[in-house]
């Protein structure tokens, strides 16, 4: 994950993360780590029964799946696009910066995926 941010041990993404609440930091903490709760992860764990996307036919549910492909969040993911720019499927840009981040949540929390949120 250094591609996300090369400072050791995350120095800005630690100060953009205070700011949250504790379950959106939480989040974010396992976007970076990869130990995203969706489908295909908590498939590996016995969590559920299978891995797939609830809404696209034969595709797994990770988190890039959510972020870039999935048809259930076109809307979501113009608002994030619009508010951050082409990089928008950039996890290094969404978590780089504080605006960029604050979009990410809100697109997240859009979603419904994360009930905790």
């Amino acid at each position: 994950m250094t591609a996300i941010d090369t400072g050791f041990p995350f120095h800005k993404f630690l100060e953009r993360t205070t700011k949250l609440s504790r379950p959106r930091a939480s989040l974010l903490f396992q976007i970076r780590t990869n130990h995203v709760p969706l489908n295909l992860y908590l498939h590996r764990f016995k969590k559920r029964d299978d891995g797939w996307c609830p809404h696209c036919p034969r595709k797994l549910e990770s988190f890039k799946h959510l972020l870039i492909d999935c048809q259930a969040y076109r809307r979501e993911r113009s608002i994030l696009r619009r508010e951050v720019g082409r990089q928008a499927g950039s996890l290094k840009h969404l978590m780089g910066t504080e605006k960029a981040a604050d979009s990410f949540v809100r697109f997240l929390v859009a979603t419904n995926r994360f009930d905790h949120l």
